[in-house]
């Protein structure tokens, strides 16, 4: 069975090869996981239109991939599952879901309230004004990085920055109940020590809306210092076998 690994729109090449090259390494006898990458042609580039432009481009990548009659599931990660909600028009839904550290709008930041206004009003105006490359430097990325130096300059370094703060805003705008993709099967793995995702927040809405869920824990940070294979398979090596297993009850 083919997963489609749907990443953050902040996300490079180098960290999809990585995770897909690490989940197939594991799962791989059974499961091709497959990475949806963005692309995205600077010169026909509108910031406005980044999260649906990738929606569609991932939803057209889907289709192209399966047979007709051909089961398949999902892997959002982070604010992947924001994209995930905008998939309404596949010709049948995956059989489920495997979210890692979803993100379910603002709220689910592990950011006080007034800071996270604060800083969504001010990438609201940077938008606007189309002043993301003035603003894309340490100062504003530090905020959702965990103050983390060598994983900050990574970030800065290989993200355009429209389309790292305009897809960000466009994904913390959404509300937790615009999410529409309750009635899929679940399998939901985060990290109680998340420094990015609140873990409280995730784990009471998945139990709330989600009625076939499975919760596995995990200590891989959000912000790692590579983003490479590595980070991947020791995370998910320590936890391979309760994913295969419920892997398993999907397709009995």
């Amino acid at each position: 069975m083919k997963g489609f690994v749907l990443p953050p729109l902040m996300t490079s090449k180098q960290m999809m090869v990585g995770g897909t090259d690490a989940f197939n390494e594991l799962f791989g006898n059974e499961y091709e996981f497959i990475p949806l990458n963005y692309e995205v042609d600077n010169s026909d580039f509108r910031p406005s239109q980044i999260i649906n432009k990738f929606a569609a481009d991932v939803q057209a990548k889907i289709e192209n991939e399966l047979e007709d009659d051909e089961d398949y599931f999902i892997v959002p990660i982070s604010m992947g599952y924001s994209v995930l909600n905008l998939l309404r028009d596949l010709k049948r839904d995956p059989k489920f879901i495997m979210a890692i550290s979803p993100f379910l709008g603002k709220e689910s930041i592990n950011v006080p309230k007034e800071r996270l206004n604060k800083i969504t009003g001010a990438l609201k105006l940077i938008t606007s004004l189309k002043m993301e490359k003035a603003f894309w430097r340490p100062s504003v990325v530090k905020h959702f990085s965990g103050d983390r130096e060598d994983y900050l300059q990574h970030v800065i370094d290989i993200f355009h920055p429209s389309i790292a703060i305009s897809s960000f805003f466009n994904c913390i705008s959404i509300k937790n109940e615009e999410f529409t993709r309750k009635e899929i099967p679940h399998l939901v793995i985060m990290n109680k020590e998340d420094n990015i995702i609140n873990y409280n927040f995730v784990e009471r809405w998945i139990k709330e809306n989600v009625e076939d869920h499975h919760i596995i824990n995990t200590n891989m940070p959000h912000s790692p210092k590579k983003l490479e294979k590595e980070y991947f398979y020791e995370g998910f090596s320590t936890i391979s076998d309760d994913i295969y297993e419920w892997f398993k009850k999907q397709n009995d």
